[in-house]
């Protein structure tokens, strides 16, 4: 038991154990703060970002209060933030027909933009500026604070579009009662007038989410507030569809139940009657009550955190099982003795597992309040002017004693069983080091070998041949940095081919004067666009590209990343590089009406067409000729043949299919991406400040010349790189202060050896530089290994990934070689703080 004398014996030895050895394993805690900090910097951001859009404030939480007891919501899967709007309108009748459900109605959840003035709003992200929910009129489901509902009734037509707006509106929006604003939609700018300010019924009746706003906080001030979830604009629902390009169409379906009826059964019954791609889910749930598109961007945010989260729990366990482990081997005498004077071998074990305990907690409790401050200037950075609060929530300190003490004792482990494994005749041996080799010591004794070879003068190979004697202390040295210069390279590499590809892809293999792209997070109409276009006189050298909601169906895969375009149009513009058959010469022929969700078979001769990249057909197990399945978010399904292969995806992705054929099954989704050959009559930089004018409705779409359209996705992947760059920065800051520690412990180790080098006339100066080139040689080394790694892993990912990666590797040798540089700068550090206390020492240390 823990209060039995032999307990409380263990635990006094390793806490006097742990005082007196505290100077060695201080790096080690340090390392560890490190590591918790930044995981719990990393949750720390994610919830600040979560309270910012709305998802933990406590009016997105009261939503659930406001959606019908038992409801049951029917939406498509968050797979983009523009698939919202494809939920199929006529499958209202079959989730009525279920039996439980009393009835069915349709709701719009989806984000609109409202245009600022220049400079406005600059405490939000970009993408986040303007933006509103749309939410259906009903007086059942809002109540007017102020002003007049805004309905078409007795208004002249015509005229500005009355909405209201609630709490979250108005400062997203910018407005209040009265003002006259631009609405940005699918369809392009709408002149609306604010007619009145609203919030939730008080009895609770909304439909949806969609439907739902946060009560108005008249203390409630500041971009941290009030989320963007909370932010509602409520339009007369008899314009919505038009409005927002989906007619046919909803973004949720709420089914309510007739009393008694059990919600997991109906669940279940609602599952097995309405296509699979579709998500379920209770009123309570989260994915119920949090808007679509805030729900992809907060799953993007968690992803990241958790896989942050992963790569600083596995670098701590190394530099805490190294340590530990290099700790051990130097007490194997003082744990032989404990065993002759009666130390079990369990009570060994525990002895490193309590010293473990205490130093997760250290580094725990370091880390947490490392990590708030961190979270907040993280927020900041992210968010910049947002008013950041101070926030700690329950996963960052879940995280922090994860990490702190859940990995240090996992990493514990097998250090304990070797002290425990500690014979009482060690006592009378000194510790045979030439055993102690390790996996890592193994894959790096050929490089030993060659640097031994290859060493220029006898203390070069003093210090390698003193690398090679403990291959397991080496190795423990090497494996932290290893793991940081490895992930850092293949980062560097992978980037560097995707820029490559993109630049090549958008400038050289493309002869578009202008590029139209969609920025941001609402959908817009393709259909509006090609209008506008050809309005001005561009038809025939128009180019556009749809999202697709849904997938494409093989043998022995799926793909969800379809796009959709007029496909005997796009080698007019673009060299899409073909490896196998070819584009069609002429537009699809006209299909048959295959609107209805129940009618019969498709016809034999109305296959539509798709094409596939390399890696595309790969996946879905089929060439040319074959046949695939576009299948659409609510069901409907429609046979293609690939008509060709390509190799170029930047600018239609994997896989592309005849617009034509999507809309048949109304899977046309938003608007993404156009390539314009402007009339020779017309001045090309002259055009495209007249299509900025002209599209100016259209929210975030923006024109670019193709070295700007090019710059910018090279842009896109220069910032991600630079972000993976910071994340990684905290791992390999935490290789290098286990690299620093392993060295520390291993001239602590040889302090001995050290001063017999001394005696015998060694200069401290000699000293010094035997252990620094040993230490710049394993690091050296680590920077070989560490570097090859993941230079390889980025070559053989980028010629196995998707077609979106490059085909053709670049290796960045400069960067890489800052890469180097700074392992070689960790080494010299690391020598240099290990041997200012060894010089003090002298020739004294031998005796």
């Amino acid at each position: 038991m823990l209060h039995s004398p032999a307990a409380s014996a263990v635990l006094v030895l390793a806490r006097r154990s742990l005082r007196a050895r505290l100077s060695r394993i201080a790096a080690t805690i340090l390392g560890l703060a490190v590591a918790v900090g930044f995981t719990v910097a990393a949750f720390g951001v994610a919830a600040q970002f979560d309270r910012f859009v709305g998802a933990g404030t406590d009016q997105a939480a009261e939503a659930t209060d406001a959606i019908p007891k038992g409801a049951v919501v029917i939406a498509a899967p968050a797979g983009g933030a523009t698939q919202t709007t494809a939920v199929d309108e006529s499958l209202l009748a079959r989730v009525r027909a279920v039996p439980g459900v009393i009835e069915a109605s349709g709701s719009y959840d989806q984000p609109i933009g409202v245009r600022l003035p220049s400079g406005a709003q600059d405490d939000v992200p970009v993408v986040l500026r303007g933006l509103v929910f749309t939410s259906a009129w009903s007086s059942d489901r809002w109540r007017v604070v102020e002003g007049e509902a805004p309905t078409l009734n007795d208004r002249p037509s015509g005229g500005d579009l009355p909405i209201a707006l609630d709490a979250g509106g108005e400062r997203s929006a910018d407005a209040t009662l009265g003002d006259r604003i631009q609405l940005q939609t699918p369809i392009g700018g709408v002149s609306a007038r604010v007619v009145g300010l609203v919030r939730p019924a008080g009895d609770g009746g909304a439909d949806s989410v969609g439907q739902v706003s946060s009560p108005v906080n008249d203390g409630a001030t500041g971009a941290m507030s009030i989320g963007v979830i909370d932010a509602r604009v409520v339009i007369d629902p008899r314009v919505l569809p038009a409005l927002l390009d989906a007619e046919g169409r909803l973004d949720r379906i709420t089914a309510i139940p007739v009393p008694g009826t059990d919600l997991d059964e109906l669940a279940a019954r609602l599952r097995s009657s309405l296509p699979a791609d579709l998500e379920v889910s209770s009123a309570k749930d989260a994915a119920a009550v949090t808007a679509q598109t805030v729900q992809v961007i907060s799953e993007g945010v968690a992803t990241a955190t958790f896989a942050f989260a992963a790569l600083s729990a596995a670098v701590a366990a190394l530099l805490v099982s190294n340590t530990l482990a290099i700790l051990v081997t130097q007490r194997n005498r003082e744990l032989a003795l404990l065993r002759c004077v009666g130390l079990t071998t369990a009570q060994a074990g525990r002895i490193v597992m309590l010293e473990a305990a205490m130093v997760g907690i250290a580094g725990a409790a370091l880390g947490l309040v490392l990590g708030i401050p961190l979270s907040m200037v993280g927020a900041s950075f992210i968010q910049p002017g947002a008013q950041v609060g101070l926030l700690v929530t329950t996963q960052m300190v879940g995280a922090a004693v994860l990490v702190g003490v859940g990995v240090t004792m996992v990493a514990a482990i097998v250090p304990a069983f070797r002290a425990s494994r500690v014979p009482p005749l060690a006592a009378l041996v000194a510790a045979d080091s030439a055993q102690r080799r390790g996996v890592v010591g193994w894959a790096m004794t050929p490089l030993l070998l060659a640097a031994r070879a290859l060493s220029p003068t006898t203390s070069v190979r003093m210090a390698v041949d003193n690398a090679r004697r403990d291959l397991r202390r080496s190795g423990a040295t090497a494996v932290t940095l290893i793991v940081g210069l490895g992930l850092i390279s293949l980062v560097l590499t992978g980037s560097a081919s995707i820029r490559a590809a993109t630049q090549d892809q958008f400038v050289n293999a493309s002869s578009a004067d202008l590029y139209l792209e969609r920025r941001g997070l609402v959908r817009i109409s393709g259909d509006a666009v090609d209008e506008r276009l050809a309005a001005a006189g561009v038809e025939s050298g128009l180019v556009s590209v749809l999202a697709v909601d849904g997938s494409l169906r093989g043998p022995s895969g799926t793909i969800d990343q379809v796009s959709a375009s007029r496909l005997d149009a796009v080698p007019r513009l673009f060299d899409l590089g073909l490896s196998g058959g070819a584009f069609p010469q002429g537009p699809a022929p006209p299909i048959a009406d295959f609107n209805d969700a129940d009618a019969g078979t498709q016809g034999e001769t109305d296959v539509g067409r798709a094409m596939l990249s390399d890696g595309a057909a790969q996946t879905l197990g089929v060439g040319v000729g074959g046949d695939v399945t576009l299948r659409s978010v609510s069901g409907r399904e429609r046979t293609l043949r690939v008509v060709g292969t390509y190799r170029g995806t930047a600018f239609v992705g994997p896989a592309v299919v005849e617009r034509a054929d999507a809309e048949a099954i109304a899977a046309d989704g938003s608007f993404e991406v156009a390539a314009v050959d402007v009339p020779d009559r017309f001045d090309v930089a002259d055009a495209a400040g007249y299509f900025g004018r002209n599209l100016r409705g259209f929210p975030k779409l923006r024109v670019h010349t193709p070295e700007e359209f090019a710059a910018l996705n090279v842009g896109v992947a220069n910032t991600v790189t630079r972000l993976a760059l910071v994340v990684l920065s905290g791992a390999l800051l935490v290789g290098a202060l286990g690299a620093a520690n392993t060295i520390s412990l291993s001239v602590m180790e040889r302090r001995r050896e050290l001063g017999l080098l001394r005696a015998v006339g060694a200069t401290a100066g000699q000293v010094r530089s035997l252990v620094r080139t040993e230490a710049l040689v394993i690091c050296g080394l680590a920077g070989l290994v560490g570097v090859s790694a993941g230079v390889v892993t980025a070559v053989v990912a980028v010629g196995r990934a998707p077609a979106e990666f490059a085909a053709d590797p670049v290796v960045p040798w400069l960067s890489l070689g800052v890469v180097g540089v700074a392992a070689l700068t960790i080494g010299a550090v690391s020598a240099a703080l290990a041997t200012r206390r060894q010089n003090a020492g002298g020739p004294l240390d031998a005796l």
